[in-house]
């Protein structure tokens, strides 16, 4: 098997919903060439030795999630830290997150770099209001996180009479036809 250090051409996506297993695995990596370490001390991680192509991401479905799974996050080092809210089951406010962190320690722990938001689909699809992605969306622009939407989701789709599962941002209404992706 070929691990992330000899593929500096592709992006590895990590995503859970174990924050702090995250953030403990990811707080001892360290990297020396090709070869992977650990380190005893977590303290002597350096965020400058990161590879690029390893982006950290935890689920959030709702507040409750967006509230236990943020800190872990923004406390992992990670080239790329970003929220997979999806499926988005209820409103989530980020907007205390972006700015208790652009404020205070932008410099060691910064905001999330990247925010993916999406319905559930599937035949017991939960809905998912299209207002919560929109403020989520509002969230974005003002901290200048780039925001993705992925799908509206099944209930949606239905709502909207689309024939498909509201993934193809065609269907999407215009406000919603967001797909950007961090730098």
């Amino acid at each position: 098997r070929r691990c992330h250090t000899q593929r500096p051409g592709h992006v590895f996506q990590v995503l859970t919903k174990r924050s702090a297993r995250l953030r403990n695995i990811l707080s001892r990596l360290s990297f020396a060439g090709d070869v992977l370490h650990l380190l005893a001390e977590p303290a002597a991680y350096s965020f400058t030795r990161l590879l690029t192509n390893l982006w950290a991401g935890v689920s959030v479905e709702h507040q409750d999630a967006a509230d236990e799974r943020i800190p872990d996050l923004l406390a992992t080092p990670a080239a790329v830290r970003w929220l997979s809210v999806e499926p988005m089951l209820g409103p989530v406010d980020c907007s205390d997150n972006f700015g208790r962190y652009r404020e205070i320690v932008t410099s060691v722990l910064p905001q999330p770099d990247w925010i993916v938001c999406g319905g559930e689909s599937g035949p017991g699809a939960r809905p998912m209001d299209l207002a919560w992605a929109r403020s989520l969306l509002d969230q974005c622009l003002a901290a200048r996180v780039p925001f993705f939407m992925k799908q509206l989701g099944s209930v949606a789709a239905r709502r909207l009479r689309l024939s498909s599962r509201g993934g193809s941002d065609f269907w999407f209404p215009p406000d919603l036809r967001v797909q950007e992706y961090p730098a």
